[in-house]
């Protein structure tokens, strides 16, 4: 063999590894850009999510005080929740006779 067909040889298959070298970088940088504007949509997905979560759990928060108006506003828990009457009031007052406030007075013992 001769040395100009060695050399021809070791050309080309250089040329080919450079080729190779280049087609490899080039499809490297586009599955990086690929892989960064996927990455990017998953960010926005992740913060779409909890933006949504956020919303749900306020509308979840409204229902349930709508939802609550209709139970809290019964005859019954209105009657439960109300204060009796009163018939007046008695000062209070400390050891040195100042007044501290004033106590309801209830025209039955039991409140009612």
């Amino acid at each position: 063999m001769s040395i100009r067909k060695n050399l021809s040889r070791t050309t080309v298959w250089s040329a080919i590894d450079a080729a190779d070298a280049t087609i490899s970088n080039a499809q490297y940088a586009d599955f990086q850009t690929a892989y960064e504007a996927a990455q990017a949509d998953a960010d926005q997905g992740i913060l779409d999510a909890a933006a949504a979560q956020s919303d749900i759990d306020d509308l979840e928060l409204k229902s349930d005080i709508i939802a609550s108006i209709s139970t809290n506003n019964t005859a019954a828990v209105v009657a439960h929740g109300a204060m009796p009457s009163t018939v007046g009031t008695i000062k209070v007052v400390d050891a040195n006779g100042d007044v501290v406030g004033y106590a309801p007075l209830y025209e039955n013992e039991d409140l009612s």
